[in-house]
């Protein structure tokens, strides 16, 4: 488990773990639905990638395996590095059944 503000470099299998859970992201105020692929192990492989549209405008952002081999995450905000070379952090959002936690 990662405590909240406790900033802690994980790798990329431990991110692709916590994105797996994450139902939602909040990437610069928007909430968007997070596109994870399969890991392959591959420096130029796509493993994530994040669309929304906006004013009729289409937007991706995507994330290649190699760029990503650590990637530090701060309590629920992960930072991963995109194809264009820019930190982009995400806040994770998770879903929670409240019948699990009663």
């Amino acid at each position: 488990m990662i405590s909240m503000g406790v900033k802690k470099s994980i790798n990329l299998t431990q991110a692709y773990d916590v994105l797996s859970q994450a139902t939602a992201i909040v990437l610069e105020g928007r909430v968007l639905a997070p596109v994870l692929h399969s890991l392959e192990y591959d420096s130029v492989h796509e493993f994530f990638s994040i669309h929304w549209e906006e004013e009729g405008l289409e937007f991706d952002i995507y994330f290649q395996e190699g760029d990503n081999n650590e990637v530090l995450i701060d309590g629920h905000t992960m930072t991963l590095i995109s194809t264009e070379s820019e930190e982009e952090e995400i806040e994770l959002l998770k879903e929670f059944n409240i019948e699990d936690l009663l």
